[in-house]
């Protein structure tokens, strides 16, 4: 799961088109046979019915909804990992009171810094498959 997940992102971040298709158009026969076979991945882990129908929601949810906004933000600042990232960061700071928003600045603030983030499409794609993991039947 963890896999076919991955390689899912991946290539819909090699092709920005495509992940805004999969919620537009209705799906084609590559799509069913993807569906199937993360479906069958599921129940073959033993995962109740129901299990496997949220988990299938849920995993590809946040696929896509992952991939649109890391797109989308690279569109809105197509310069940040180029030297932009300070300006836009420095731009937001300037305007937040850090007394009123304190956590938000600190989050910009870690934005800067690319070594405090790390891959966040695995580390939430870690949580929810721990999670999955605590609900599959023995």
């Amino acid at each position: 799961m963890r896999d076919t997940t991955t390689s899912a992102h991946a290539a819909l971040t090699r092709h920005p088109w495509a992940a805004q298709a999969w919620v537009e158009h209705p799906p084609t026969p590559a799509l069913f046979r993807y569906m199937e076979a993360r479906l069958a991945c599921l129940r073959r882990a033993d995962f109740p019915i129901e299990t496997a129908y949220a988990a299938y929601h849920v995993l590809d949810n946040y696929v896509i909804g992952h991939t649109i906004q890391q797109l989308n933000f690279a569109t809105t600042f197509p310069t940040w990992h180029d030297g932009g990232a300070e300006q836009v960061a420095n731009a937001a700071l300037a305007v937040l009171p850090v007394d009123e928003f304190p956590f938000l600045v600190e989050h910009i603030r870690l934005h800067l810094d690319d070594t405090s983030h790390g891959d966040d499409f695995g580390f939430g794609l870690d949580l929810i498959l721990d999670s999955l993991e605590r609900l599959r039947e023995p």
